[in-house]
């Protein structure tokens, strides 16, 4: 009976131990075909994908020689066209003020009238010194004729009579400028005088501006130079009215840069229904599309590398083979250099 049960419990054990190995079998079997087939899915979806990439082509670019523009700001003022410091043209005391600060004048207008009566009292004094030299000539003449005076008194005194008048002329001019007239018609910005002021000669009176016209005037560098030519339109823009741009047209270009700056001066003519209203003597920007380096070869920022201290970019061969090529190049413009030398119109370089 012993015997009989232990001899059960070793079959048990066995079997309990070759079931255990049986299921870890299958498993690792199963695991093993899992994985095979898993595998395989990936080397499938790999070669898929492979299959599905090409090569990246060089991207080539050919050499064209263009201009490059460009929109530039330039900072400007905003000039009445006529602007003037009225002066008096003689020296005196004033007597009468005919216009105030913001008075509208036509040409010809008072301004300022200076005290006249020397001026008065000269011109009289000529006026009878002339009359008598008149007469003087009218009796030598007559004497003349009768061959009482000779010639030579005759030609005295008409030289005097000339000297006279001219001398009455000069002190009629003198009178009249004892009165300061507008030269230009425009608006009185300052009245510089008030009533019983003593002024000298060429003293300002006031200060007169043609709000009807004006003038933008700006400097551009040697190489912008030549975007501007007479006739042409520019934009202008107030930063006092934002919003608006105005269109002056260019009606001066210097023929040489200023000796200090070395910039050229431009004007700009604003006029018409444009100009009305508007203040002058203030700051402005012109904005002109500018083409920069004009007909010189561009090449892409990123086909060019720089070995040592030489910029090289890949020339494409007729045969399809690429060469290194030297270059010189001036700074970066929006991502393209230009080529001062080393590759011409109709090259191709190769981007990769």
């Amino acid at each position: 009976m012993w015997y009989h049960t232990r001899m059960l419990s070793r079959r048990s054990k066995r079997a309990t131990i070759g079931f255990l190995f049986t299921t870890i079998t299958v498993l690792l079997l199963l695991f093993s075909v899992a994985r095979y087939f898993s595998a395989k899915e990936e080397k499938r979806r790999y070669l898929e994908e492979k299959s599905a990439l090409r090569v990246a082509e060089p991207n080539v670019v050919t050499v064209e020689a263009q201009p490059h523009i460009r929109k530039r700001r330039y900072p400007a003022e905003l000039r009445p066209w006529l602007d003037a410091k009225v002066p008096a043209e003689v020296a005196g005391v004033v007597v009468n003020t005919a216009v105030e600060p913001g008075s509208r004048v036509r040409k010809g207008d008072v301004l300022v009238t200076l005290d006249p009566r020397m001026a008065e009292i000269e011109v009289g004094a000529w006026r009878v010194r002339h009359a008598e030299n008149q007469r003087l000539l009218a009796e030598a003449s007559t004497l003349k004729e009768r061959s009482v005076a000779s010639r030579t008194e005759l030609e005295a005194a008409a030289a005097r009579a000339a000297v006279s008048g001219a001398e009455l002329e000069s002190a009629e001019e003198r009178l009249q400028r004892h009165t300061v007239f507008a030269p230009f018609d425009g608006v009185v910005n300052t009245r510089m005088v008030d009533v019983g002021d003593a002024v000298g000669a060429y003293q300002p009176v006031a200060d007169l501006v043609d709000l009807n016209r004006f003038r933008a005037v700006f400097y551009v560098g040697d190489v912008e130079v030549a975007a501007f030519a007479e006739g042409q339109t520019v934009d202008l823009i107030l930063p006092g009215m934002p919003g608006r741009v105005f269109k002056p047209v260019v009606r001066f270009v210097a023929g040489a840069a200023e000796r200090e700056s070395r910039l050229f001066r431009i004007e700009a003519e604003l006029a018409g229904e444009e100009a009305q209203g508007l203040p002058g003597r203030v700051q402005a920007v012109v904005e002109a599309e500018i083409a920069v380096y004009r007909d010189i070869p561009f090449v892409p920022a990123a086909a060019v590398a720089i070995v040592g201290r030489t910029p090289t970019v890949q020339r494409l061969l007729e045969s399809g083979k690429t060469e290194p090529a030297g270059i010189e190049i001036g700074p970066e413009i929006d991502g393209a250099y230009p080529v001062l030398s080393g590759l011409k119109t109709g090259d191709r370089i190769v981007i990769r």
